[in-house]
């Protein structure tokens, strides 16, 4: 964080990948360097600071090559159209995995993935924010669980337990994959009833993604 003659009062977030997210024009800031902050934080208030005509904030994603390394592309990093548009949250899921020896990961956005891969860990529970949405989980030693919606928890914690299959449906047509122990990514599902991963094979989902179609 800091202050810049174009960027007026800015803070940079590594994200735990090695991207830097770069908020700018700032008017007031909240946070201290070096403090942890997760995705509810009140981080900073928008303001007119540096080199701008007004009022707004200026949001970036630089690579990990450095802290001034080669921006992104924000729409392509959070899987939303690159176009001029009015868009709806709910056209973005966001969902989340607990992770084997990791716990509650940050939530991500349609079709970025979530869980690990080359890893060997297990994927334990999942969370996925859309009341357009029902999802169960097939979990080690329990089979499937009952359906849940709009942000429900579902899986364990603290139980050393595999999550081996989800199954998403809804109204909308969902495109899903997952990554599988001794599989690698599984072929795209697409439809309003889809699951993924597998069962009565004993083998751990380690990460999934998904989107509407």
């Amino acid at each position: 964080m800091g202050y810049d003659n174009s960027y007026g009062h800015f803070i940079v977030i590594e994200d735990g990948s090695g991207n830097y997210h770069w908020y700018c024009h700032l008017s007031h800031i909240y946070v201290v360097e070096g403090q942890w902050v997760d995705r509810n934080d009140h981080i900073a208030e928008m303001g007119a600071s540096g080199n701008v005509t007004g009022r707004h904030l200026h949001y970036e994603i630089r690579d990990n090559s450095n802290l001034y390394g080669h921006v992104l592309d924000v729409a392509d990093y959070m899987g939303i159209p690159n176009q001029v548009g009015t868009y709806n949250s709910n056209n973005y899921p966001v969902y989340r995995s607990h992770v084997q020896d990791v716990g509650d990961q940050d939530f991500v956005v349609a079709y970025n993935v979530s869980g690990t891969t080359g890893e060997a860990k297990r994927v334990e529970a999942i969370q996925i924010m859309s009341d357009e949405i029902e999802y169960r989980v097939h979990l080690q030693d329990k089979g499937w669980t009952g359906w849940v919606r709009g942000g429900t928890y579902i899986g364990t914690t603290g139980e050393s337990r595999r999550l081996e299959a989800i199954e998403i449906r809804s109204s909308r047509t969902i495109v899903a994959q997952a990554h599988v122990q001794d599989i690698g990514w599984q072929n795209e599902q697409i439809g309003n009833d889809i699951e993924i991963g597998t069962t009565g094979q004993s083998l751990r989902l380690e990460a999934f993604r998904f989107r509407f179609a």
